[in-house]
C-alpha cells in the first residue's frame, strides 16, 4: 500500500477504520537495518554488530519472526599486550525494543592477574528502525 493509496482510502473510511488500515499497512512491511558499535582502546578494539528486522510494531534480532532472523556478533578485532575475553553477548528487551549487550574481560593474563577489568556496552534497536546507544 502506497501513501497515495492511504490518502485515497482516508476519503471513504471512518476515522477508526482509517487508523486501523494505517496501522495494518505499517505492520505489514518488514524492513531490516545493520547496526554496529565499536570500542577502540589504545591496547585493543572490540565490536558488536549485526542485522535486525522491524515492522512498525515489533523489532527482532536473533529470534525468527515472520520468516526473518537477524544476527548479533561480538568480536575482538585486535589486542596488543592484553587478553580480551568475551564474557557475554546477549539480547533482551520487549517486542518493540531489543537491547544488545556485550561484556568483555580485559587482563594482562587470561581471566585474571593484578591488572584486569570488565567493560560492558549496550545498544538498542526498536520497532520503528531506530538505533541508539
Amino acid at each position: 500500500m502506497t501513501a497515495a493509496d492511504l490518502a485515497q482510502a482516508e476519503q471513504s473510511l471512518s476515522a477508526t477504520q482509517f487508523t486501523q488500515l494505517k496501522a495494518a499497512a505499517a505492520a505489514g512491511s518488514v524492513k531490516k537495518k545493520n547496526y554496529s558499535q565499536g570500542f577502540n582502546n589504545i591496547t585493543d578494539k572490540q565490536s558488536q554488530s549485526g542485522t535486525f528486522y522491524y515492522d512498525g510494531s515489533r523489532a527482532w534480532v536473533t529470534s525468527k519472526y515472520r520468516g526473518y532472523q537477524g544476527t548479533h556478533n561480538c568480536v575482538v578485532n585486535w589486542a596488543v599486550g592484553y587478553v580480551v575475553e568475551e564474557k557475554a553477548c546477549s539480547e533482551s528487551g520487549s517486542n518493540s525494543q531489543r537491547d544488545l549487550y556485550v561484556r568483555w574481560h580485559i587482563s594482562a593474563i587470561p581471566s585474571g592477574g593484578f591488572v584486569n577489568w570488565d567493560e560492558s556496552h549496550t545498544m538498542h534497536v526498536n520497532a520503528t528502525g531506530r538505533i541508539w546507544q
